[in-house]
């Protein structure tokens, strides 16, 4: 089933309705989320990849590993060299990864558009694929991994969710472990890009002072590069309905508690906008929800409490 979001956004007091639209990429139509304003000089385009994301790993934290080698730079340049070209002319290109999508961008002035698109082209055609830097990856991801061991934030939110989604991929710790992160190689990496990022699964969006036409001939060329992948979908995952305590004793003054239940409500119900809004009355406000208000503003029990579906 097709969901297509309508964003409108504000931007200097004049209102904007975004197009969803389908263009011809090879043998395949994929939408295209196009706004075009040129209150700003700026120019934008993301390339989301369905199904590419963290429930997508073969290996425990290999979607976000793939991402950071993609952030490496070119192995003609290395990781230094092409952030020094890319910073010389204000120009921000990364890629990063959600649970079921892998996100490749690109920003620039507009003057300095054509010069982002070249660099990201490069980028594609030359990663950065050398154990140099997989080795200098890994060894932030791993950093980030020990902190995280005494996060104990992180590790509540971990652990409700590998018991509320046992045995589905949702419950398996995405953002890796240490031996998983160890574990994976240049060869795993290479795999999971040729394999999940396709002309075939993506949805391209594009915003700013561009035309709709120079949008759809940078896409066609950066799409060009890519292959034509499996379509993969996600299977639907439900919430445990079981009733468990997990109680995890450390060494610290802060207590977390987390609490979870099944919510049987799909997001392509058309009236799902009402769960978001008493999820965003309740918890999702911050200090405007009313979980904040009763329990912290008013009564002074805890730091922080918020809610999300």
């Amino acid at each position: 089933m097709k969901k297509l979001l309508i964003l409108l956004f504000i931007l200097q007091g004049a209102l904007m309705a975004t197009s969803v639209t389908d263009i011809q990429i090879k043998d395949t139509k994929i939408p295209l989320v196009f706004e075009e304003g040129n209150y700003i000089p700026i120019v934008s385009i993301q390339l989301v990849f369905k199904n590419a994301g963290h429930l997508n790993n073969t290996k425990d934290g290999l979607a976000d590993m793939a991402a950071r080698m993609l952030n490496e730079g070119t192995s003609k340049d290395g990781s230094v060299g092409f952030a020094t070209k890319l910073d010389a002319h204000a120009v921000d290109i990364g890629a990063h990864v959600g649970r079921e999508s892998f996100i490749l961008e690109v920003s620039a002035l507009k003057s300095e558009f054509p010069y982002a698109m070249e660099r990201l082209l490069e980028l594609l055609k030359d990663p950065n694929y050398t154990q140099e830097a997989l080795d200098q990856v890994k060894y932030q991801k791993i950093g980030w991994l020990t902190q995280k061991q005494s996060d104990f934030d992180y590790i509540a939110g971990s652990t409700l969710r590998a018991s509320l989604f046992k045995g589905e991929a949702l419950a398996r710790p995405y953002d890796g472990t240490l031996e998983s992160i160890k574990d994976i190689s240049l060869t795993d990496v290479k795999t999971f890009i040729s394999s999940h990022l396709g002309y075939n699964n993506v949805i391209g969006v594009v915003g700013g002072d561009i035309a709709f036409k120079e949008a759809e001939n940078y896409l066609n060329e950066i799409l060009a590069l890519f292959p034509k992948v499996e379509a993969k979908e996600v299977d639907k995952i439900k919430a445990s309905n079981k009733k468990e305590v997990i109680l995890i004793h450390e060494d610290t003054q802060q207590a977390y508690i987390y609490f979870g239940a099944p919510f049987d409500y799909a997001y392509d119900e058309k009236d799902q906008y009402k769960a978001k809004i008493a999820e965003y009355l309740l918890g999702g406000a911050g200090f405007g929800s009313r979980l904040m208000e009763e329990i912290r503003v008013k009564r002074g029990l805890t730091y922080g409490v918020y809610c999300i579906t």
